[in-house]
């Protein structure tokens, strides 16, 4: 079963949840501060305590830059990948 026209649905859907996972910051903050252990440690969590909690402010902003290059390129893929799949009408 094919659904075609449902392609730019799930594209956007597709989009939105990975965005979302990737800039989890505040929950994490909020409840746990990286967890018991580590264990809910993120790489936004990891910018924030390099560069508010060690007063290290170049290597959180060099930090910053490079994941948000690493988020660009992901994103650019998963659009690429789920754009042949969608019929053009």
């Amino acid at each position: 079963m094919t659904l075609p026209l449902l392609g730019p649905s799930f594209t956007t859907c597709i989009f939105m949840s990975l965005t979302n996972g990737l800039k989890v910051f505040d929950i994490i903050l909020a409840l746990t501060k990286g967890g018991p252990g580590g264990s809910t440690y993120s790489a936004t969590l990891q910018i924030y305590k390099v560069a508010f909690t060690d007063n290290n402010y170049g290597k959180g902003s060099a930090e910053a830059i490079i994941y948000f290059l690493v988020v660009l390129v992901i994103t650019q893929l998963v659009l690429k990948g789920m754009s042949r799949k969608e019929v053009d009408l």
